[in-house]
């Protein structure tokens, strides 16, 4: 790892890519707090659901300390709160047409919009990238135009808890779905040497994979899901290191937060900012 670190010193072209986790956006705020402290400014950045929202807001012009305070925001809880909920989640565990998730998701647009007006992805600085899932044309896709806050809550919207969200004609679910971790667009980018890559994992998911023999059916669902996704990941480092671009891949373990554990997020936050601490002097080579 030192000796991977070493070859950064005197390069400043990063881009940054926050992956997608539950509720992750509290760890990938205060990595992106830390990291801007310790003076790196990522060239471009991208995000998967919980990433999107962390790498949108910083798009969009917020500045860090303010995306912290953002994310602990109370609306934020309340934006689960709809009034047709329970009836949407029997009409979609039903199977009826149309009802493809508990929450439609028109409040936690509202709140985005209130806070990102009507800013688009193509205006943003740093370039932005959000990874989501077009179930219209069933393929994963890389936006990199379009409303910043409706194409963020689409990147945000799980299967079954949030209803397909519809961006410029087609219905998205979560990013997280077929590219949890966005940075290929930047393998053939001349501008982009290297490539930070932070990844928030709750400590339920590494658990789970030392339970071997441990699961049920819905469980080792989410196995097999787990196995094409990481091989998925493992073939895109191997086309980066095609690419001639260095890769840093920096892991913050945290507790499983949630909607109505938001408490949680105060200590994941603070395990975002240790991440780039307990890294200070091999990111010190990124600052410009």
């Amino acid at each position: 790892m030192n000796r991977l670190f070493a070859w950064l010193r005197g390069r400043r072209n990063v881009a940054l890519c926050l992956n997608s986790s539950f509720f992750g956006f509290f760890a990938h705020a205060g990595f992106l707090a830390e990291l801007h402290r310790l003076g790196v400014r990522p060239r471009a950045v991208s995000g998967a659901s919980a990433g999107a929202i962390v790498a949108g807001f910083y798009a969009g012009g917020y500045a860090p300390d303010e995306i912290e305070r953002m994310v602990f925001d109370r609306r934020l809880r309340s934006a689960f709160y709809e009034w047709g909920l329970p009836y949407r989640t029997m009409s979609m565990l039903s199977n009826r047409s149309g009802h493809t998730g508990a929450l439609q998701g028109d409040r936690a647009l509202a709140l985005l919009e209130q806070w990102l007006g009507g800013r688009r992805i193509e205006d943003c600085q740093p370039p932005l990238t959000i990874s989501a899932a077009n179930i219209s044309r069933v393929r994963s896709e890389l936006l990199q135009n379009g409303p910043l806050a409706a194409s963020i809550l689409a990147s945000c919207a799980v299967p079954g808890m949030f209803a397909t969200r519809t961006v410029q004609g087609d219905a998205y679910w979560d990013g997280g779905i077929a590219d949890p971790v966005p940075f290929e667009h930047w393998l053939d980018d001349a501008s982009i040497d290297t490539i930070l890559i932070h990844l928030a994992i709750n400590i339920e998911d590494i658990r789970e994979r030392h339970a071997p023999h441990d699961f049920s059916f819905t469980s080792g669902l989410g196995r097999a899901y787990q196995i094409i996704s990481d091989e998925v990941y493992r073939l895109k480092l191997e086309l980066a290191r095609r690419a001639r671009k260095e890769v840093i891949v920096l892991r913050t373990i945290t507790p499983r937060p949630g909607p109505f554990r938001l408490q949680v997020g105060e200590h994941c936050l603070r395990l975002g900012h240790a991440t780039v601490r307990n890294h200070t002097r091999e990111l010190r080579n990124l600052r410009e």
